[in-house]
This record gives C-alpha cells, structure tokens and sequence, in this order.
C-alpha cells in the first residue's frame, strides 16, 4: 500500500461568468485520448449541472452548465497507473485540449480549459508509475492566479 501527502499552494483566483462559447471537445461522450513514449492517457468528461456559483468553482467554469472532467486514466506499456488522486483532475472543466510532452523521467500531461477570463492551462507530472504534481494556471494571467500540488509516495516496506 502506497501512502500519498499533499501539499498546496494557492494563489487567489477570479471567475468571471461568461455565457455562449462550449468548444466541441468538451461537449460529454467518448474521452480523449492520447499516447506518447509508451504512455497512454485517457481523460472521460460528463456534464456539471448546478447553480453559476457552484460551476464557478472549477476551473474553466462559467454559466450554468459545463463539461468536467470525471475519470483521468493513465496506462505504462500494458499497465495502468495504479493511482491518479482525483485532486489532479476533478476540479477541472471546459476541457479544449489534451497533450503529452515528453520529459526525462516520465510525461506531463497538459491540459487546457475554460475560455477568456476563465481560461487555465493544467500540468499534470508523471514519473514512472507516480504523479508527482499539478499546477494550474489561469490562461490570462499566468503568473498572478494560479496553484500546484505535489504528490509524494513513499513503499511502506522501505
């Protein structure tokens, strides 16, 4: 059994509702999926009913309705990644694109939501079978509005 802690760092963050645009991939049925270097990401959304406010507390969240990301899914070669912590993806919504860049360890999955205001690009880093972290940051103010969270695993065994 593997022991996870997390650590936050959050920088203020503003929604500003907006209505009208919902990108196609956003829109809930088949996940996106993507591969790269022997790792296979899958990300399934659903539709987020609720009052604004409530959709507003996503990432990307505007109006009454949005798209949230549910499930993230990540396989190694022919094995799944035993534990993605549902805080890496479950505040995430609106999603428009999904990307794998290569680093020298394992992958970071990018991901991008939201539109204007409420626009974000989030991080996710894989090492090996492990997340390791998460940032988020706001698409139009980068470096003001922001937050990331590390993940630490550590074999009870050693």
């Amino acid at each position: 059994m593997l022991r996870f802690s997390v650590a936050c760092v959050f920088a203020a963050f503003c929604v500003v509702g907006l209505t009208g645009f919902q990108h196609p991939a956003t829109v809930s049925g088949n996940p996106l999926v993507r591969k790269l270097a022997g790792y296979r990401v899958e990300v399934s959304t659903a539709e987020l009913g609720g009052s604004e406010r409530e959709v507003a507390s996503y990432w990307g969240g505007y109006g009454p309705t949005t798209s949230r990301v549910t499930r993230m899914r990540v396989w190694r070669g022919d094995h799944e990644v035993p534990y993605v912590p549902r805080s890496a993806y479950a505040d995430l919504s609106q999603v428009h694109r999904l990307d794998l860049v290569k680093s020298k360890n394992g992958i970071t999955v990018e991901i991008e939501g939201g539109d204007a205001s409420t626009g974000y690009t989030a991080r996710i880093v894989i090492r090996g079978n492990d997340v390791v972290s998460r940032s988020v940051h706001s698409g139009e103010f980068p470096d003001n509005f922001w937050e990331k969270t590390e993940y630490h695993s550590q074999d009870p065994g050693g």
